[in-house]
């Protein structure tokens, strides 16, 4: 079962390419529950944001152990621009150097690297993508030969885990409405008990790919690194392209996503600082808290 965190009041907000996330650590004057989730990220309500990053205090050579959580409430596994935002903050309060360092996200151990600058290139290993058939991501039996789940519109759904789930449609020539159509539907599929993020992968070039996301609990987005990640490793594994480096444009900008021959990934991008403040009491007593 679900507990709810408590945090501090202060945020701190950065974006990648337009996919943007506050961050709190842990502390005692804010209770996020997932109607107080939906009012922060509310963009005309409260400080705006695609998600929350919560930070707890590392352990066992962990910088920090992070909770990540949608816009509408619900919390999910991870987020490429929700690590590499929060890389960015614990760089800045000087948890972090210029070294590689680790931090725990549902379990998993991630490795991350801040840049020099103040727009820094952040690299997060990603660890190995699998391209599940059964659960909890995919409803068992869905999966035909080729490995993809074919929806009832006509379109086929490559499944793709990147420690959250993904569905990737290569749709050569897709645009906005198509996006519109499809990614509701994939996203909500049944076959997807949990849910699933979308790629639709519109163009595919020697070294390249451009895409268009409609995330789970967002709906259409300008940017996801686990996003990026997913898309690389579908053409990747697809053989539209060679494991590498691939350079995957979205509407909001282009991540380098190297995929090893074992379907490791490495995602690059940068992270531009927006905003830091607190969460004013008056707001806190309207939103509930006690």
């Amino acid at each position: 079962m679900r507990t709810d965190p408590r945090v501090g009041a202060a945020f701190f907000k950065a974006h990648g390419h337009g996919n943007d996330y506050l961050v709190f650590e842990e502390g005692s004057d804010l209770t996020l529950s997932p109607d107080r989730i939906r009012g922060l990220c509310d963009r005309w309500r409260g400080v705006g944001g695609d998600g929350i990053v919560v930070v707890g205090p590392g352990s066992d050579g962990y910088a920090a152990n992070l909770r990540m959580f949608n816009p509408d409430g619900s919390e999910f596994e991870r987020s490429g621009n929700g690590l590499r935002v929060a890389a960015l903050w614990l760089r800045d309060q000087g948890r972090v150097g210029r070294d590689p360092f680790r931090v725990m996200v549902s379990g998993d151990e991630i490795e991350m690297v801040v840049g020099e600058g103040s727009v820094p290139t952040v690299r997060v290993d990603m660890g190995p993508v699998t391209f599940p058939q059964g659960p909890p991501f995919v409803r068992p039996g869905v999966v035909d030969a080729m490995g993809q789940v074919p929806i009832e519109v006509g379109v086929e759904a490559l499944p793709v885990a990147v420690g959250n789930p993904h569905a990737v449609v290569f749709g050569p020539g897709w645009g906005r409405v198509d996006l519109a159509r499809v990614g509701p539907l994939v996203s909500g599929h049944a076959s997807f008990p949990e849910g699933t993020n979308v790629q639709i992968v519109h163009e595919v070039g020697d070294r390249s790919l451009s895409i268009l996301i409609w995330e789970r609990g967002v709906g259409r987005t300008t940017a996801s690194g686990t996003s990026a990640c997913a898309a690389a490793a579908a053409a990747v594994c697809t053989h539209r392209i060679a494991s590498g480096p691939v350079d995957v444009t979205m509407e909001g900008g282009s991540f380098r996503v190297t995929v090893d021959e074992s379907f490791r990934v490495v995602l690059e991008g940068p992270v531009e600082a927006v905003c830091s403040g607190w969460v004013d009491e008056r707001w806190r007593l309207w939103a509930g808290e006690p």
